[in-house]
């Protein structure tokens, strides 16, 4: 993933923001879970009960024509109209009033959680890493950089001591903010630190 990026300087930093793709997926994630919540609420409560309605009424009609007057010609346009209807039972409607209860929320929600995990930006001027929900990094101060699984999914993570020498760890990801600069970030740093690749466990510590 090698970049054409000049050094970062304090004059002309690298900025990675959040990242487009990224984003825009999630939004129509979150809009199609709110569409389909909506969709699923007008089945369960206003389309199938008012279907099952209309059954019951057709059905009932036709019963009474088939014992007062089988030969009565409606008949056959009634059977036709029934079998044009469906018959939803109470777990269907059910499970579609439950749908249409959990799928607007759960879009809300998605939307919630991509905002926060792109929020900010990445930015590296040459002596310090800014990262979302890191304190500002001086390359001084990282130790390593895990890039075990860069290669594959674009992630490293950015291994630190702050001043009362407590370890952090930031995530570098090239899918959630932009992939380019990200990379140029990643890369620059790896060329300062002079052990760029051990260390520790999967995940992420933040610093509190």
């Amino acid at each position: 993933m090698a970049t054409d990026y000049p050094p970062a300087t304090p004059d002309q930093p690298i900025v990675a923001k959040p990242g487009r793709y990224y984003r825009n997926v999630r939004y129509l994630m979150a809009l199609a879970a709110v569409l389909m919540g909506c969709w699923f609420a007008y089945d369960g409560f206003i389309a199938w009960p008012r279907m099952n309605v209309e059954y019951d009424r057709v059905d009932a009609e036709i019963t009474q024509k088939q014992n007062n007057t089988p030969n009565d010609p409606a008949l056959k346009d009634l059977l036709k109209q029934r079998d044009g209807l469906t018959k939803r039972n109470n777990t269907e409607i059910m499970i579609q009033k439950i749908l249409a209860f959990t799928l607007p929320p759960a879009g809300i929600a998605l939307l919630i959680w991509m905002f926060h995990n792109s929020r900010g930006q990445y930015r590296f001027d040459g002596r310090t890493l800014s990262v979302p929900g890191h304190p500002p990094i001086d390359v001084g101060s990282i130790s390593a950089v895990d890039r075990k699984i860069w290669d594959r999914k674009g992630i490293a993570y950015v291994e630190y001591a702050t001043a009362d020498g407590r370890i952090g760890r930031a995530r570098l990801d090239d899918f959630v903010y932009e992939r380019e600069p990200t990379d140029a970030i990643f890369e620059q740093i790896t060329n300062l630190v002079d052990q760029p690749v051990e260390p520790g466990t999967d995940g992420e510590t933040v610093v509190t």
